[in-house]
C-alpha cells in the first residue's frame, strides 16, 4: 500500500468517526427534521426528477443485524 492510499485510507476512517460521533449527538427530533430537508432538496434536484432509474444504498443503521 503507497503512502497516498494509507493517508486516504485513514483519512476516511477518520471522518467516518467523526460523522458517526455528530450523529450520535443529535435528538431524534434533529434527526426527523434534517432527514425530511435532504429529502425535499433531493426530490427537487433537476437530476433527480429526469431520472428513469434510481439505485440506493443505505447501510444498516450501528448495531442492527442487518
Amino acid at each position: 500500500m503507497t503512502d497516498f492510499t494509507s493517508s486516504l485510507k485513514q483519512a476516511r476512517t477518520a471522518l467516518r468517526q467523526s460523522m458517526r460521533s455528530r450523529l450520535a449527538q443529535l435528538t431524534m427530533p434533529q434527526r426527523a427534521a434534517a432527514s425530511a430537508s435532504i429529502t425535499s432538496q433531493l426530490l427537487a434536484h433537476p437530476a433527480y426528477r429526469a431520472a428513469h432509474v434510481i439505485m440506493l444504498f443505505a447501510s444498516p443503521p450501528p448495531g442492527s443485524s442487518g
